[in-house]
């Protein structure tokens, strides 16, 4: 939901010749997801898992996610103010009273927002775009190495930040085959909707430096922005379920919930398009680390360690001294 406005792609796609770097996008956002899916089977919660990869320095590694969150949660309250300027931050904070409440539901309030509006907002967004039928499908070559450098960064950002959440949600599913599906449904979308929504603003002269690119392509009518908005909620709710769950053993933890969710409100003053210049690339090297530390304890260490474990259960077997293995 966060490349409704649009702003979030031009920083990290620019306003053209992106076409060759997105055949990349649903690779790489596939290979992410089934690893976050797949983490949340095998550790069954996203604390868990940071338990496991960090030991001791979990809970340090836990605030940097919380940090993370926070600011995304600034900067989709930025955008949904952006929609009606008179408006904020009456808006952001009235869905923010709205998502205080779908969230109390926990990760099932969360799947149902989700099931809910994202079909109806992506079904909705390609209708309009292709009635809109501009489309420029540029291709250039010229900086491939930044291009693909930015690419990367825009999927480990995503990673980084849709963590909490997925990995929460790999826990409630059942048999690998089923992870593998949402896996491979949500990068196909996210890449169908990245490249139409990019072709379409390379198209509109002016639209690749609005705030909000693609309200600028479609038009400000009564219903578009009406639709990103509802996109925005999800996007906000996801940003908001690490914040609150984070709160749960507060003693007054609604309270603090409701701090945070004020704290995000002010933070969204800064504007859409500062945050998302900013902060937004930094997330992205701290998604590539992290994704490094899942893969490397998801494949290398475990294989590593059974390979030891084998050779020592062998050499006992074989009535060999293990340092002759």
């Amino acid at each position: 939901a966060g490349i409704m406005s649009g702003r979030e792609l031009v920083r990290f796609f620019g306003g053209g010749a992106f076409l060759p770097v997105l055949f990349l996008l649903p690779l790489l956002l596939f290979g992410c997801f089934f690893l976050l899916l797949g983490a949340g089977r095998r550790y069954g919660s996203f604390g868990g898992l940071l338990q496991s990869l960090f030991g001791r320095w979990a809970r340090a590694v836990r605030l940097l996610f919380l940090v993370g969150s926070f600011i995304v949660l600034a900067a989709t309250a930025a955008g949904i103010d952006a929609l009606a300027p008179s408006f904020a931050p009456w808006i952001s904070l009235l869905t923010a009273a709205a998502c205080f409440f779908i969230v109390k539901k926990g990760m099932n309030g969360v799947k149902l927002l989700h099931s809910v509006l994202v079909p109806c907002v992506a079904a909705y967004l390609i209708f309009s775009l292709f009635s809109e039928g501009r489309f420029n499908f540029a291709f250039s070559s010229e900086n491939a190495g930044m291009d693909t450098l930015f690419c990367l960064l825009y999927v480990a950002m995503n990673f980084f930040l849709c963590a909490p959440v997925a990995v929460d949600l790999g826990g409630t599913l059942v048999g690998k085959g089923y992870a593998a599906l949402c896996a491979g449904l949500a990068a196909v979308a996210v890449a169908f909707l990245a490249a139409l929504i990019l072709s379409a603003v390379a198209a509109a002269d002016g639209a690749a430096e609005r705030v909000m690119p693609l309200v600028y392509v479609i038009g400000r009518g009564r219903l578009f922005p009406l639709i990103v908005f509802f996109g925005s909620v999800t996007g906000f709710a996801s940003a908001y379920y690490p914040l609150h769950k984070a709160a749960e053993n507060c003693k007054k933890k609604d309270a603090v919930r409701l701090v945070l969710l004020a704290a995000a409100s002010c933070l969204a003053r800064c504007g859409l398009d500062r945050i998302v210049q900013t902060v937004y690339p930094a997330l992205g090297v701290f998604g590539i680390l992290f994704l490094t530390s899942v893969v490397l304890d998801g494949n290398f260490f475990q294989k590593h360690h059974q390979k030891i474990h084998h050779a020592r259960q062998q050499a006992e077997n074989d009535g060999r001294r293990h340092d002759e293995v």
